[in-house]
């Protein structure tokens, strides 16, 4: 793998992948204009992704960044599950072991939990589990969002993030133990 990252990128976990292209690594910023009379870019900021795993990379957790001309967001997880994905990461959190694991992994994580999307818990589970708020996740990451630190324009930028990711890395890895 060719990325200026490429070694801090592995020392996160097995299997990550980055490709330094549009529609690999680095998400589209603008649309097709040439026939619009709408020229507005449809995102006003980069997003970079780096997913774990085989398979499509929209199908698997990963660290994102996201770079927005006043902040910077750095996650990982998934922000949204495929059915496959939701019914797998639904088993492990009722399960004894790995739902604890969740628990200590997001609290490990010191950042803020995303994913929550259903005002309760969906039917046919069980709404009085004692991870049931966990049930209504269809997606799960962790983020810390920041505005433009100083080093960001400085070569300390590659460390900075790497601290972050290293920060939210047990959640990373107790997502993709599961989809693995």
């Amino acid at each position: 793998m060719w990325w200026p990252w490429a070694s801090e990128l592995a020392a996160l976990g097995e299997d990550i992948h980055a490709e330094p292209k549009v529609r690999g690594s680095i998400f589209g910023i603008n649309r097709d204009t040439r026939f619009s009379t709408d020229k507005t870019p449809y995102k006003t900021y980069l997003d970079l992704w780096f997913w774990q795993g085989d398979g499509p990379s929209r199908e698997r957790p990963g660290h994102f960044l996201r770079l927005t001309a006043e902040s910077l967001t750095l996650g990982a997880g998934m922000h949204a599950f495929s059915d496959h994905a939701l019914e797998r990461y639904r088993q492990a959190v009722l399960e004894d072991d790995r739902g604890q694991g969740l628990e200590q992994a997001a609290s490990q994580t010191r950042a803020e939990i995303g994913g929550r999307t259903y005002k309760r818990v969906p039917a046919g589970l069980p709404a009085d589990h004692p991870r049931a708020e966990w049930l209504r996740h269809s997606g799960l990451f962790a983020s810390v969002d920041q505005p433009l630190a100083a080093e960001f324009y400085t070569p300390q930028f590659v460390r900075l993030c790497f601290e972050h990711y290293r920060r939210l890395a047990p959640l990373q890895h107790w997502l993709n133990d599961v989809l693995t």
